[in-house]
């Protein structure tokens, strides 16, 4: 389910017998990443679901988009996997040293 749909305090509507069934990822991306891959975020933005005009997206918002979602996850201890270079890369990393 994509993040901005689950409250930071999403733990808290379950019982821990659902608890231990459910894997808390959150992607977040560096400002590196962001500033240097811009065109091809916005590009891939409709993979998942397909979305209408992004016109309105700029470099800014996903900047402080992207830094509400990784301080709200840092503050309730969710888990934050970072995109710094490549996003397959990192996305394949982290499928093999975090998902059980």
């Amino acid at each position: 389910m994509e993040g901005c749909y689950i409250p930071f305090n999403w733990k808290n509507d379950f019982k821990m017998n659902y608890l231990k069934h459910i894997e808390f990822i959150c992607l977040c991306m560096t400002s590196e990443y962001i500033e240097n891959n811009y065109d091809v975020i916005l590009k891939k933005g409709s993979i998942i679901e397909s979305r209408l005009e992004d016109d309105f997206y700029t470099k800014e918002l996903l900047l402080n988009q992207n830094k509400f979602y990784y301080n709200g996850c840092k503050e309730n201890q969710l888990y934050v996997q970072m995109i710094e270079s490549e996003y397959d890369v990192e996305i394949n990393k982290m499928f093999k040293t975090y998902i059980r």
